[in-house]
């Protein structure tokens, strides 16, 4: 059942204060006391539940009831504010006090767990504190749920034991249908009486939990739409760039491996497997715990996965040619299968969605993906779910991996899907296809999120796309997000290879160019290629978002009066710091646009704000200024304030007129940091000065693996791959963000170097079993990888 959402902000408002205060009354009693009323002070810690805690006033103890506690018993869990102090001393006191921070909070806190018996007193850069209450847990969704019985996904902390919790659901007249623990997210996956869900939340190990919801599936003219949107124009293709080189992760109900866009007489595919030789998909894997996903796509699904894979980079080459080939029709595919036929149109992905992409990071001899289409999501009307956290955990600790997902199809009244909720993916709502290109879709889910951020990111065609069917040789027309985000995902490898293959900044074909963008620089060039204008639309908004993608917008050829300015800013910004770059037009008779983005730092389902580091962008010339995504009939306006919700920002100026443009980066908050980013900035003028501070990023060979065995038992092995000689940094970090020690920094030749981490941190003491991360600087390119530690 899905729940309308008003039109009205203010309504909209009222409602969620309302349903805080009923729900809050419902877990806790009659006696329940209402969320603390407001003073004159800015912050408010802002949870998803409905509650604005003010850290000015002492806060209040619910009372008890329905055999509910207000308070844990023994609570570790902790809200602690830091208010205007910097966000790097309000770690630093948090870890001397002994806690751990678990997530940021709306507005400047921390959710932070203590040791049994440690207190965290306010003093220095904390100036409040108070425990976290069992109602903060539970997802605001759970109130509108039916039925005596609810099946729930539930989050602990990393410290809470996944046995005593299971334990307990049985205690309750439940039952456990599946665990998840990875290292990064512990999670149970139950179902429960409705009677008994203050009862768990009440549990000290207990995080978040939220209602469980099945994943559900959300190009002949395809082609030169997302390549030039000129009928029969396909640019990109004409100029050699038909995804060679590239490889796509994939995951969906399968693939028809008989088909005859995929299949390879030489190398049949008959089960799971790797296949490094074969022409289209190296590697056919399971992206599921559950028994009942089986190879191969099926009618119940309507064979919707082998539609995606073939629009993305479906080719019948060697075997002749059809019209309906993939926009990355040379790229090669890393599918991950999330169906079978007993789940009909459902698909049931790995619990932690950390793992569905670890597999495709991880790759193998024959290729990595770095580009990921997922055209499938749960309705769940804009809420932030933890598979939206889990896609922005992946994304933080993997710079270079960007996801797409479906906005989904439950427009113009349900609002934007999970995962396609989170930050740091490109989400994707549809068009017509061909000469209808230019109409909206309605049945796309628009935005915005329930924190306010856009969606969706972009728009592709969608809307009567012809694709494979089943095979041998069958093709079919449909519609839908899921088949928009394919339209997509392929752009956007070709996108990446006009990178890798050297064609910034000359516009002509130089391998020596080449390089390695970052997800925040692609997804910078695919919103600065978006065409803003649709039948009653301008971008951007929550219904085409930053437009429909145009890689001709972004990927300029030797004769092109156009130009694209590159940044690719891999060491980022802490607290305050700024960067700034002029941009000297002769003529500047057509626009100026420039977009920022940076993958963000993971937001927390319990927070109501997701936003952690905000970044800002600022455009001027003399007394001119405009601010990232202040925009009035699809053009930017001075005047206006700076965005606190979006990790993608954008100026367009219509008209910029002759002279220097200084373009700004500026860090207004940093939690975790530093915070790197990507800018583009395209600009329909010639001649016109590049950016001299953008630095050309280092050749794709560099390489960071990990030498040993997974996990690592007790110290950790690696391998280091440098293309050319120079100054290199490899650090490990904690999930929190904390450096817990430099392993190398220094000049090294060019190849390849061992080395291992003894699992000890900077003062030599051992540290604790877990997830870390290494990252690894080398001049303007950056790398990171999961490490598993045991004891």
């Amino acid at each position: 059942m899905r729940a309308l959402r008003p039109t009205c902000p203010r309504t909209a408002r009222r409602l969620a204060t309302a349903w805080a205060v009923a729900f809050s009354a419902w877990l806790a009693g009659p006696g329940a006391a209402a969320p603390p009323p407001r003073s004159p002070s800015a912050d408010r810690i802002r949870l998803a539940a409905g509650y604005a805690l003010d850290p000015s006033l002492p806060e209040p103890t619910p009372a008890s009831g329905n055999g509910t506690p207000a308070v844990v018993a023994g609570a570790r869990a902790l809200l602690v504010h830091y208010g205007a102090a910097d966000p790097a001393d309000a770690r630093a006191a948090i870890a001397a006090a002994g806690g751990r921070i678990v997530a940021a909070i709306a507005d400047h806190a921390f959710l932070v767990r203590v040791p049994a018996g440690r207190v965290i007193a306010p003093g220095g850069p904390l100036d409040w504190n108070a425990p976290y209450r069992p109602a903060y847990k539970l997802a605001p969704a759970l109130a509108r749920l039916a039925g005596a019985s609810l099946t729930l996904n539930v989050r602990l902390f990393a410290d809470g034991d996944l046995a005593p919790v299971a334990s307990a659901v049985a205690s309750l007249g439940g039952q456990v249908l599946l665990t998840s623990d990875n290292g990064i997210n512990r999670l149970l996956r139950v179902s429960l009486p409705r009677a008994a869900l203050g009862a768990l939340a009440a549990r000290d190990e207990v995080a978040w939990i939220e209602p469980h919801r099945q994943a559900v599936p959300a190009n002949d003219r395809v082609q030169w739409v997302v390549q030039s949107g000129v009928n029969g124009d396909r640019r990109l293709w004409d100029m050699g760039l038909h995804g060679e080189g590239q490889f796509v992760s994939i995951t969906d109900s399968g693939i028809d491996m008989g088909h005859e866009m995929f299949i390879d007489a030489a190398q049949p595919v008959f089960a799971f497997s790797d296949q490094p030789g074969h022409r289209k998909v190296i590697h056919y894997g399971k992206g599921s715990l559950n028994p009942n996903v089986t190879f191969g796509d099926h009618f119940g699904a309507g064979f919707h996965g082998t539609h995606v894979a073939s629009t993305i980079a479906g080719s019948v080459e060697p075997l002749g040619s059809r019209p309906y080939d993939g926009v990355a029709r040379s790229a090669k595919i890393w599918f991950e299968d999330l169906s079978g036929p007993t789940l009909l149109n459902g698909m049931d992905p790995f619990p932690d969605l950390n793992d569905l992409f670890q597999v495709a990071w991880d790759g193998s001899g024959s290729g990595t993906p770095h580009v990921s289409c997922n055209a499938w999501g749960y309705p769940t009307d804009g809420a932030y779910t933890l598979d939206a956290m889990e896609v922005d955990q992946f994304m933080w600790g993997h710079p270079d991996f960007l996801i797409f997902f479906s906005n989904g199809d439950a427009g113009p009244a349900g609002r934007v899907g999970s995962p396609a909720s989170a930050k740091n993916c490109v989400s994707v709502s549809a068009t017509g296809n061909g000469l209808d290109e230019n109409l909206y879709y309605a049945p796309s889910s628009p935005g915005p999120t329930d924190d306010g951020r856009r969606k969706p990111t972009l728009v592709a065609p969608g809307d009567g796309v012809t694709s494979a069917d089943q095979g041998p040789a069958g093709y079919l027309t449909v519609s839908g997000t899921s088949t928009a985000t394919a339209a997509a995902v392929g752009a956007a490898t070709l996108v990446r290879q006009y990178c890798l293959d050297g064609w910034y900044p000359t516009r002509t074909h130089v391998p020596t160019n080449s390089f390695w963008p970052s997800a925040a620089l692609l997804k910078a060039m695919l919103i600065a290629s978006a065409d803003r204008s649709l039948a009653g639309h301008l971008a951007p908004d929550d219904q085409i978002g930053y437009g429909r993608v145009n890689a001709s917008n972004v990927c300029f050829f030797d004769g092109d009066p156009r130009h694209a300015l590159l940044v690719d800013e891999v060491l980022g910004l802490a607290q305050g710091q700024a960067k700034e770059y002029p941009v000297t037009l002769q003529n500047g008779r057509t626009p100026l646009k420039v977009v920022l983005c940076w993958t963000d730092y993971p937001g927390d389902p319990a927070s109501a704000v997701q936003l952690v580091n905000d970044l800002d962008l600022t455009v001027r010339r003399g007394t001119e200024v405009f601010r990232g995504n202040v925009y009035a009939r699809g053009v930017s306006v001075t005047g206006g304030s700076a965005d606190r919700r979006n990790v993608e920002e954008t100026v367009r100026i219509a008209c910029p007129g002759p002279g220097t443009w200084t373009v700004r980066v500026e860090a207004h908050a940093v939690a975790f940091g530093p915070q790197p980013f990507g800018l583009c900035v395209t600009v329909d003028d010639s001649p016109v000065t590049s950016i001299a501070a953008a630095p050309a990023p280092a050749p794709p060979a560099l390489a960071l693996a990990l030498s040993g065995p997974v996990p690592a038992v007790g110290h950790s092995d690696f391998r280091l791959t440098l293309p050319t000689a120079g100054a290199v940094e490899l650090s490990v970090y904690d999930l929190e963000g904390r450096r817990v020690r430099t392993l190398l920094d220094a000049s090294l030749p060019a190849g390849t170097h061992p080395g291992v981490w003894d699992g000890t941190d900077a003062s030599g003491r051992p540290v604790g079993p877990g997830v870390y991360w290494y990252r690894l600087i080398a001049g303007a390119s950056s790398l990171a990888r999961r490490i598993v530690l045991l004891r």
